[in-house]
């Protein structure tokens, strides 16, 4: 049995895989930042978005079948936009990272602030966001 920490009870072998600079950062990871977002989302406060969250399995399979057979989702009151302008990560690893960061600024409706390159802080900003069980907010 795996140990886990904090009130999300994440595995200790998913924040090693957050804090390895060369390894992809695995599921566990990203379907729990994203339980900590719906969670600050429900909580208010610090000019959130209202925002849906599905866990990483949601995107993988569901909507990604969904997508390759109709090529456009058809969802009322909704906006997709895609930001030509964004950070792109330099290697082929950081892209869990890269990801959760673009969560958290969107749901923010804040632009992206944080530029390419190596994401050693933010690695570190979200395993301890993952195991206190809450965001750290901007200042």
């Amino acid at each position: 049995m795996d140990e886990t920490f904090g009130p999300l009870r994440v595995e200790r072998r998913s924040l090693e895989s957050l804090l390895n600079p060369m390894k992809w950062v695995n599921d566990e990871v990203i379907s729990k930042y994203t339980e900590l977002m719906a969670i600050r989302e429900n909580s208010g406060g610090h000019n959130l978005l209202k925002c849906y969250f599905f866990n990483a399995w949601f995107h993988v399979s569901r909507l990604k079948i969904h997508l390759l057979k109709n090529c456009e989702i058809e969802c009322d009151g909704f906006t997709v936009s895609i930001d030509q302008e964004c950070p792109q990560q330099p290697n082929s690893f950081d892209c869990g990272v890269y990801l959760m960061k673009f969560m958290e600024c969107l749901s923010r409706g804040d632009i992206f602030d944080f530029n390419s390159g190596p994401m050693n802080f933010e690695q570190k900003k979200l395993v301890a966001q993952l195991m206190l069980g809450k965001m750290i907010t901007p200042q």
